[in-house]
């Protein structure tokens, strides 16, 4: 049922949902001519979450973003920002978000006259603010003009200027890129403190599972254009506990086939060295069962066993195995 929005410019919620979402999308597309960026995406993100949108490069995460923000244009569906839907109502809420997207800073400013330019335009008035988020990234004290700074220090600077004015939904794309390994905790440690003590809510897009795995609440996953999972950080955890099966033999390709023919097993995929065929335990498989089939077809097994499941293995197993990512 398609729910029209009231006079304010904000949808009425379905009669299951008792809080009015962050951030929602329903059946959301996106095309660049003739090429689909996103495919009917529905996703939420409720206020106080930690959401991690997980997909490689391309898969969509940015243009999620950059719709969120306005940056550009839906092809179909609809798009909600604490309940608004329309124009209006929707430029007012993107102004209350921090966001980190595709931003440009000027190269002969230091941060601090970068974020003074940027505090001015967005309308801050606690002169406070700019020391205040240059101390939360680590950037006090730096005077060198952007122009010197190395990936991961414009990392930073992006990461304050998304945290100007306290906003309480924070949109961060890929944060991590270019920070070295003492970087990176720092900033997933930054993200944990606010959304805690000051209840932020974040969005943070990124490819790498393992970190986001660290501090996100909920979790998207996009290939392709198309949302292929949605869950808490609880779910996860259960679906990568059950574990996998690992196994080794001369002909993958065909293992793979004569389990779904035989077993209706249609979720196993190459593991990463192309030598042997991984497969979820959470849907029910039988190793005993598995490794009686094979034998039995005629192939060879040189490796046979159970483990927990990694993350990335996880991710490759909702999207088509590590062999569509290589």
């Amino acid at each position: 049922m398609d729910v029209q929005p009231d006079q304010a410019g904000t949808a009425p919620l379905p009669d299951n949902v008792t809080e009015v979402p962050v951030i929602r999308l329903d059946t959301v597309s996106k095309r660049y001519g003739d090429k689909p960026a996103l495919r009917e995406v529905s996703m939420s993100v409720a206020q106080g979450d930690v959401y991690g949108l997980i997909g490689r490069n391309g898969a969509g995460k940015t243009t999620i973003m950059k719709l969120i923000l306005g940056l550009s244009d839906l092809t179909g569906g609809r798009l909600l920002i604490n309940g608004a839907t329309t124009a209006k109502s929707l430029r007012t809420q993107r102004a209350t978000l921090g966001y980190l997207v595709g931003q440009s800073f000027f190269a002969g400013y230091s941060a601090r006259e970068n974020l003074e330019y940027f505090r001015r335009l967005k309308g801050v008035a606690d002169q406070n603010e700019v020391p205040r988020v240059l101390e939360l990234v680590g950037l006090a004290g730096v005077d060198a003009p952007f122009r010197k700074y190395s990936m991961g220090m414009k990392q930073r600077l992006g990461i304050a200027n998304a945290l100007l004015g306290r906003p309480r939904t924070v949109i961060l794309d890929e944060p991590i890129n270019g920070l070295d390994p003492q970087g990176i905790v720092e900033i997933r440690e930054l993200i944990a403190e606010l959304n805690r003590d000051q209840g932020t809510t974040f969005l943070v897009s990124s490819h790498i599972l393992s970190e986001l795995a660290l501090v996100a609440t909920h979790f998207g996953f996009i290939d392709e254009g198309r949302l292929v999972a949605e869950m808490s950080a609880a779910e996860l955890s259960d679906a990568t506990g059950v574990g996998n099966l690992t196994v080794g033999t001369d002909d993958p390709d065909a293992a793979r086939r004569l389990l779904a023919a035989q077993l209706q097993v249609t979720t196993a995929s190459l593991t990463p060295n192309g030598t042997g065929i991984t497969i979820p335990l959470s849907s029910g498989v039988d190793p005993a069962a598995v490794a009686r089939t094979l034998v039995n077809g005629g192939l060879e097994l040189h490796e046979l066993h159970v483990a927990r499941m990694s993350l990335e293995d996880f991710y490759f197993s909702l999207t088509g195995g590590a062999e569509r990512h290589a």
